[in-house]
């Protein structure tokens, strides 16, 4: 069996575990900045994927409470880069 590798899949997300609201819509706002940036839709699709499977190793309260900081950051964004 093989060992299981302990690096996080999007190192930057890890790092908001146990960070302030303000701060993870801020770093979501970034994140969703650069990902709009990017010209390929299958590419910004590829892009997100770390992201949420990063997500599914946190527990459920710290799951909601980053995938509400990243539904604020969305809806903060322009239009063009929502």
């Amino acid at each position: 069996m093989a060992k299981k590798d302990p690096r996080p899949l999007d190192a930057g997300l890890a790092s908001l575990h146990g960070k302030d609201e303000a701060t993870a819509v801020e770093w979501w706002k970034q994140r969703l900045t650069l990902i709009a940036a990017i010209p390929s839709v299958a590419a910004r699709a590829g892009a997100v994927i770390p992201q949420l499977r990063e997500l599914s190793y946190f527990p459920s309260d710290e799951r909601r409470r980053l995938t509400k900081a990243r539904m604020h950051a969305f809806l903060a964004l322009p239009f063009d880069q929502q």
